[in-house]
């Protein structure tokens, strides 16, 4: 535990790879928007979710954005390919509708097969890893959660 100057005992500080600077204001604000608007939740697919400090971590910038908390995490493949991820969690979980928001292209590994594909590819929405989610952004993603 770490003291203040008056001797107030705070928690220390998590060490993770996340970094505040990682969740930029207009970044937030459209995911918040997203969230708002389609009462969507946070299923967290990244690899942030793999560590306690990182996922905290996360959760703590959604809270300071003011924004649900993750519900949940995508379990880890062997083969560690985020898309049979994401589809494992979808068959267990059931949601009635999705959205997977991603700045590298996981549908592009050959391996992954037609029907993978074509399940998540109508659910994609190719985000810009240099500037993160924006509004432009949110239509697409919109549209998939109501249909």
């Amino acid at each position: 535990m770490a003291r203040t100057e008056e001797g107030e005992q705070n928690p220390p500080p998590l060490i993770t790879r996340v970094l505040a600077e990682e969740f930029q204001g207009e970044c937030m604000e459209a995911l918040r928007s997203l969230v708002e608007d389609t009462g969507a939740s946070i299923v967290l697919s990244s690899t942030w979710r793999l560590a306690e400090n990182d996922l905290a971590a996360v959760n703590l910038q959604l809270e300071t954005h003011r924004i649900a908390q993750c519900v949940g995490c995508t379990g880890q493949d062997a083969c560690g390919l985020r898309a049979l991820e994401i589809l494992a969690w979808v068959d267990e979980h059931h949601p009635r509708n999705f959205v997977i928001l991603d700045d590298s292209n996981i549908l592009s590994f050959g391996c992954l097969g037609d029907t993978v594909i074509g399940r998540l590819e109508p659910c994609f929405v190719r985000i810009d890893g240099r500037i993160g989610l924006q509004k432009s952004d949110l239509g697409c993603a919109k549209t998939i959660l109501t249909p």
